[in-house]
């Protein structure tokens, strides 16, 4: 039926990690700006719902739409926006969903590569929560460093954009 509880130990080494580049994507795909207090406490807060949404007894699908839901309704409660604002944030959402999809498929693919796929599904279903936990640290790394790229990309054309508007109204 569902998945077995997250260990503490997938908390720290996977849910908050995750939970806290989760919240800042959305928050660099929004063009929110972020204060550091809220983006804590707000990360934290959906570590505690990740955390617990785990132990109820549903699929994984059902699981990782009721965290996404979570995500985009503390963003939004945090975030008061317009209608184009709340439509940013679902595409928003969505986007993340698939990066997260994407880079937990690249790990598989990484461990089946490397320990075979019968054992990269035990060790990722199965396993000590602790080596769970630790082979999915490429997909947290993915994940990051997918947010990292876009922020970087998206801070590049706003510089170039002032610049331009800059030149224009420097003649």
């Amino acid at each position: 039926m569902g998945l077995a509880p997250v260990s503490i130990w997938e908390l720290l080494i996977k849910g908050i990690p995750e939970n806290f580049i989760s919240m800042i994507a959305l928050y660099i795909f929004t063009n929110t700006k972020v204060t550091i207090k809220k983006y804590v406490i707000l990360s934290l807060i959906l570590a505690v719902i990740t955390y617990f949404t785990r132990w109820f007894p549903i699929n994984l699908a059902t699981h990782t739409m009721l965290v996404l839901l979570a995500l985009m309704l503390i963003h939004l409660a945090a975030n008061k926006g317009d209608l184009n604002y709340i439509i940013k944030t679902i595409v928003s959402v969505i986007v993340i969903a698939l990066i997260i999809l994407i880079s937990e498929t690249l790990d598989f693919l990484l461990l089946a590569q490397i320990y075979g796929q019968e054992k990269a599904n035990e060790i990722l279903l199965a396993g000590d929560p602790i080596l769970r936990s630790l082979a999915a640290l490429p997909s947290i790394a993915i994940f990051g460093a997918v947010v990292l790229v876009v922020y970087l990309i998206k801070k590049a054309k706003t510089r170039k954009r002032n610049g331009n508007l800059g030149e224009k109204a420097g003649e």
